[in-house]
């Protein structure tokens, strides 16, 4: 403001802007997985987080799930997206193994807890009991149907999953002209990739099938097997309050003894709307909370406990739910739910592609060691096809970060060192020795990936068994390493930062010759040395261009400046382009690339921001001008000792200069 009498004014002007050093050690992956969400970034921080949040490796999830943990043993910051086959995977659900009864004529005179045979000839095999009925009438709504003798009777060829020969007869009791006919639900009935489908999953068939079952609309958060030994108790007000009880079990039948109840919950349900819910995983139970059928309804905290906005939150790390075909308020409405028809199995280039579109947006997602990881795993032509992708058109597309890969697993493990040599060089090369085309190849230009050749065998200590598995990771891994323990511009390879961790043996061990060849191809040796450990031995870029970027040291050192700096670059839009805005940005370029000079990152730099590159055209036209001129700090990649007899007489300084 202007003052218009006497006064003091105050104004705080901040020239303390600096340009603040970028992360350079994020890894990011895409992968299989027993568990977790799919199709979405999540921060992992070590191996513990990984198998809490997305579950140990089998063998459909180990090359993912090591390469995942095997990133983590050199650094501590790693995105992973999980990826599923949404045309075949599924949540496990209680519906699962579930006989469903469809009722056609409800006829009259019904009891509800009227219990009646379902037979296969004159065998009874289980019991239908009355579920609901009409107020006045008796009218047959619903049955109950325990699926455990049904599905004994199919495990003994008595009938088929099409419950051919079942019958179920509405007479013997008080109703009649009931008929209603059973069906055996052979899967989950439900998908849902994250929290984000919560509402599109549950469709209104899902929900029209629960509430005929007559059970809660409860699923396992996440797709895949993992989920089918999730069993979940629901426990009504007054069950809670009795403290011990049965309750019946779906969909097998039968009942369970809840014993104490009480003491397994902070606080119990208050009112009729309100149920306790104790989620067991492998049969320990893990979770226990408090939730409301009544809308708006708050537990004795005040927090909200309506089921639709609670599991919105996402507090369990196992079950979602929602209201519709939430059970009543009975005693007898307890329910212990038996989770099943869990899938998760298909993933192939499609889900991994689209895994990989999560990196796709630089502006929102940071991210600069792209790992190809589990792909290489996949047979050839679905390992190229990622491979490829994750190169050219995420990490090049991007090009602020460097990705990793492997060579395919079929072209290299348990293949002689010479015959794998040849197939990964025609694999990179795109031609094989006679020059014809290699459909299959990582035929690619750009100094924004990097291509190991090996494998290693590992210990997997949660199957007690040894296995392969691609060395991306760890390449990577080696990065972040060095990262910490000098600079993104130091070379990770060679003895001083190369060292590979955890490995038994390598898949081949390539001779002085094949190494070359292989370098020649931008392919880069892992080789081990008796008695000091296992190393990576090159640090060349996938680029052929003879140029600075063709290491992998000057790449990074690159993406570390041009992302720095242009972060700073952001507080100068919409700044004036005067002399005053020149300068005040040039000083802290020179200031920022004088401490990368020091700490050796470059010989010499030269910053021009000023009236020669912002001509008053430029100016003009509202943009602004700066020109980085950078000599980059090389690494030594070939060493010559020449170790020269001479005579006793003769000069050292006339030698010097030829050798």
């Amino acid at each position: 403001m202007t003052l218009l009498s006497p006064g003091i004014e105050i104004k705080e002007i901040d020239l303390s802007t600096t340009i603040a050093s970028a992360s350079t050690g994020r890894g990011a992956t895409v992968g299989k997985m027993q568990w977790g969400p799919a199709f979405q970034i999540n921060q992992i921080g070590d191996e513990t987080d990984l198998v809490r949040r997305f579950g140990a490796p089998n063998d459909y999830t180990a090359a993912t799930f090591f390469s995942a943990a095997n990133f983590l043993k050199y650094g501590n910051d790693l995105r992973f997206v999980r990826v599923v086959d949404r045309t075949t995977a599924k949540n496990s659900s209680p519906l699962y193994n579930a006989v469903i009864a469809t009722i056609s004529s409800g006829g009259t005179g019904y009891v509800v807890g009227d219990s009646y045979d379902v037979k296969i000839g004159a065998t009874v095999i289980s019991t239908a009991v009355v579920d609901k009925v009409a107020a006045t009438t008796g009218e047959l709504i619903r049955l109950r149907v325990a699926s455990a003798g049904i599905l004994a009777a199919i495990k003994n060829g008595l009938t088929t999953t099409a419950l051919g020969g079942v019958t179920l007869a509405l007479t013997g009791h008080s109703g009649t002209g009931g008929v209603a006919t059973l069906a055996l639900k052979t899967d989950s009935g439900v998908f849902m990739a994250n929290d984000d489908e919560l509402h599109t999953a549950f469709t209104t068939e899902f929900i029209s099938t629960m509430t005929n079952a007559s059970i809660p609309t409860v699923i396992a958060k996440y797709a895949g097997e993992y989920g089918d030994k999730i069993q979940v108790d629901i426990i009504n007000f007054a069950d809670f309050t009795a403290g011990t009880g049965n309750i019946d079990v779906f969909p097998t039948g039968g009942t369970r003894t809840v014993k104490s109840v009480a003491q397994m919950f902070e606080y119990g349900p208050q009112t009729n709307n309100q149920f306790g819910v104790v989620v067991s995983y492998n049969g320990v139970a893990l979770e226990t909370f408090v939730v409301s059928t009544l809308e708006g309804d708050k537990d004795i905290f005040g927090s909200n406990i309506y089921l639709d906005e609670f599991f919105a939150k996402g507090p369990s790390q196992y079950i979602t739910a929602t209201s519709d075909s939430w059970i009543g308020t009975t005693a007898g409405d307890s329910v212990s739910l038996v989770f099943g028809g869990g899938k998760d199995s298909n993933a192939g280039a499609d889900e991994y592609l689209a895994g990989w579109d999560e990196f796709a947006d630089k502006e929102n997602i940071y991210v600069n060691l792209l790992i190809g990881g589990a792909a290489s795993d996949e047979p050839t032509a679905i390992a190229s096809t990622v491979l490829k992708y994750i190169v050219q058109d995420v990490a090049a597309t991007r090009a602020d970060c460097v990705a990793f890969v492997s060579p395919p697993k079929d072209l290299i493990v348990n293949l002689p060192t010479a015959v794998a040599i040849d197939s990964i060089v025609e694999w990179r090369n795109g031609v094989d020795a006679e020059g014809s085309p290699v459909e299959d190849n990582l035929n690619v230009n750009t100094s924004f990936g990097f291509i190991d050749g090996n494998y290693k065998f590992q210990y997997d200590k949660y199957n007690d068994k040894n296995r392969w598995v691609p060395l991306s990771a760890d390449i990577a891994g080696l990065c972040a390493y060095t990262d910490s323990v000098a600079q993104a511009w130091y070379s990770p390879g060679g003895l001083n930062r190369g060292q590979i961790k955890g490995v038994v043996k390598l898949a081949i061990t390539p001779k002085q010759a094949q190494r070359d060849r292989l370098y020649e191809a931008q392919i880069n040796p892992v080789i081990s040395f008796a008695g000091q450990g296992f190393f990576l031995y090159g640090d060349k870029t996938a680029t052929s261009k003879p140029s600075a970027f063709s290491r992998i040291n000057v790449r990074r050192l690159f993406n570390l400046l041009e992302k720095a700096i242009s972060d700073a670059a952001k507080y100068r839009l919409f700044e004036l382009n005067d002399e005053f805005t020149r300068n005040s940005f040039r000083t802290e370029i020179n200031a920022y690339l004088e401490g990368i000079r020091a700490q050796r990152g470059v010989y010499e730099y030269y910053v021009e921001c000023s009236e020669r590159n912002n001509t008053g055209q430029v100016i003009d036209a509202n943009e602004f001008r700066a020109a980085i001129m950078i000599k980059p700090a090389r690494s030594i990649n070939f060493i010559t000792l020449s170790f020269v007899a001479t005579r006793t007489d003769a000069n050292f300084e006339e030698l010097l200069g030829s050798f």
